[in-house]
């Protein structure tokens, strides 16, 4: 059996959705977006969708029952600020759902969220990709080994994007109901949180402005946590550095092992998974030596997230659980409860000084 695919919010997200779909049961069968198909032409041609099965709607709108009855799974892409309605109409109407990033943009939604998937986690998929890259995949075996005489004292998590046409063009991601760049980039909380089994809790944080033609909101953030787990030491602490429009990418975490030595891992960038067999590296270093290292290979997160898909849609089970999410997504909630987002830092030596400072930390990989 094939299953329909019916996306909204066509852009981002469905390009690489349709990239890891290859032999799989699944097609993409229509779209919702509050632009037309002409405004769309270029990308709905693309996926495969023709004009008589797009859906232009205004923005919350419910969903149209013309998608709703044409499709068997629906794709939650569109700004946050919309996500709970539409993957609750989606359910309603019995399809499986798959969500992207988050559900909710802050405590109370979140809270609303978990009553509306009570008895029905297994007909709904949160889709963090971090959690399929390669890296976060091999990262718990690694820390296992390196933690052998004693846990993790401290993480460096630096998630910088440069700067790019398309997200200048998307402003939202910013905004406060859509859960700011911390939100956006929950990346290395998701890994600390659920690879890694942390749990986290803030302590300090810092909205920046980086790049003003995003923005007039924050568009990257330092925070600083404690964090609690198998394989941390006690006390243990985090550095989460995160934001776009920067003048490089640097997509790196390092783990500061309470024996000594530490363990940096190298994520490849989403795009360039698409076009090479790069997926990043790691490497253990004690006193000056390295210990181990490595190039793991393996499917992108697309891949695996249809893989993941078919199993589910199947019957098969989730990773999503309150308890999960709530590791995520309580300190992202901490963090834009305690900063003002809207009041980014703009001073240009500050910033500057924030960059430098974030790629430093987790500089050294090269063996």
């Amino acid at each position: 059996m094939v299953h329909r695919i019916g996306i909204v919010g066509a852009g981002h997200w469905s390009k690489r959705l349709v990239k890891g779909i290859t032999d799989d049961p699944f097609e993409v069968h229509a779209t919702v977006d509050v632009l037309s198909y002409d405004e769309k032409r270029e990308l709905l041609g693309a996926i495969g969708v023709p004009r008589g099965r797009h859906y232009e709607i205004d923005a919350g709108d419910a969903l149209p029952d013309g998608f709703l009855d044409s499709v068997d799974v629906v794709q939650v892409a569109s700004p946050i600020e919309y996500h709970l309605r539409q993957t609750r109409e989606a359910l309603d109407a019995g399809k499986f759902v798959v969500t992207e990033k988050s559900y909710a943009a802050d405590r109370e939604g979140f809270e609303e969220a978990v009553d509306v998937l009570d008895g029905r986690w297994d007909s709904s998929f949160l889709h963090l990709h971090y959690l399929n890259k390669v890296p976060t995949k091999v990262m718990p075996p690694v820390l296992e080994r390196a933690t052998a005489d004693g846990g993790v004292e401290h993480v460096e998590a630096t998630f910088m994007e440069g700067y790019s046409e398309e997200d200048a063009g998307r402003a939202w991601l910013f905004e406060p109901q859509n859960g700011g760049v911390m939100l956006d980039w929950v990346h290395p909380i998701e890994v600390l949180g659920v690879a890694c089994g942390g749990t986290l809790s803030f302590r300090d944080g810092t909205p920046y402005l980086v790049e003003p033609e995003y923005s007039s909101r924050a568009t990257a953030a330092q925070a600083e946590f404690g964090v609690s787990g198998e394989m941390f030491a006690d006390g243990a602490t985090a550095t989460v550095n995160v934001g776009k429009g920067f003048g490089e990418t640097h997509k790196r975490m390092r783990f500061e092992l309470a024996g000594g030595g530490h363990v940096d891992f190298v994520y490849a960038d989403s795009e360039d998974e698409f076009e090479t067999d790069y997926r990043g590296e790691w490497v253990w270093r004690e006193g000056g030596r390295v210990v181990e290292s490595g190039k793991p290979t393996g499917p992108i997160p697309y891949e695996v997230l249809v893989d993941e898909l078919t199993d589910a849609v199947d019957g098969g089970g989730t990773w999503v659980n309150e308890e999960r999410l709530r590791r995520v997504y309580e300190p992202v909630w901490e963090y834009n409860e305690a900063v003002d987002i809207t009041n980014p830092v703009e001073d240009a030596d500050a910033v500057e000084a924030f960059e430098r400072d974030a790629v430093a930390s987790t500089e050294e990989v090269a063996v």
